[in-house]
């Protein structure tokens, strides 16, 4: 896993439960938003401190103008479509 400044972490293969027991750590720590791509699913799961999770899959585009101001990720060009 590599851990990029601002909270992005890119990482490989990660299993249940471990990516939830690291979103909750990273909010604990008071990380602004974490976002977790679930290849099953082909879906983006947001997580916030102060709000309930949001989920957004193909066709969507995933934004966090919070952290990344004008930054947008179309969920089909992570899982390979729309490139």
């Amino acid at each position: 896993m590599m851990m990029v400044r601002d909270g992005i972490e890119l990482g490989g293969k990660m299993t249940a439960p471990a990516p939830f027991v690291a979103v909750a750590e990273y909010l604990e720590a008071g990380v602004l938003v974490v976002c977790v791509v679930d290849p099953k699913r082909q879906c983006f799961v947001t997580y916030y401190p102060d709000r309930p999770e949001e989920t957004i899959g193909m066709g969507e585009v995933w934004r966090a103008a919070e952290i990344l101001p004008g930054f947008e990720m179309p969920v089909q060009r992570v899982f390979g479509r729309g490139r």
